[in-house]
């Protein structure tokens, strides 16, 4: 090889790097649990979040699937989410998508083997997304819940698809 193409081809080569290194600092490195939880919720949380537990049981043929994820913030994540939530409409323990959430993770530490314990569930505040169909008066079958506890900075995302 001449000297005019080993030049080229590393230029070629730097090149190359420098430009999966631009793609890497732009790409969104957040968890897709995090990701959907901000989507859903129009919130912001950063890629500082550090995932505390998981727990995901996908929904089979009949549905019936639920999934959490607890997540532990900084101070500015969760001053972020705050602000974001401080229009949405909070509910407590005894409400439904209380009731509802206490039985979905009642459910999923049942199936797990090494359950996360989020109790006492009196100290969090819940915020919901329900996608259930419009027949369901009395429970919310399919929903996206996030139960927030700024005193611990937790967070828990739940998705439950019956």
């Amino acid at each position: 090889m001449t000297d005019f193409r080993k030049k080229h081809l590393l230029v070629l080569a730097v090149l190359f790097l420098i430009g999966l290194i631009v793609v890497f600092s732009i790409s969104d490195r957040r968890p897709r649990s995090l990701k959907a939880m901000n989507a859903a919720f129009g919130t912001e949380i950063s890629s500082r979040a550090d995932l505390v537990y998981k727990f995901e049981y996908p929904p089979s043929f009949q549905g019936d699937g639920v999934s959490y994820y607890v997540y532990r913030l900084d101070q500015t994540d969760m001053h972020r989410l705050q602000k974001a939530l401080s229009t949405k409409k909070s509910y407590a323990i005894d409400s439904k998508i209380g009731v509802a959430a206490r039985s979905d993770l009642g459910i999923a530490n049942d199936r797990a083997k090494d359950a996360y314990s989020v109790e006492p569930l009196s100290r969090f505040r819940f915020y919901y997304i329900d996608r259930s169909p419009q027949i369901y008066d009395d429970v919310i079958p399919n929903y996206d819940a996030l139960l927030v506890d700024a005193k611990d900075a937790l967070v828990i995302y739940l998705v439950s698809d019956s």
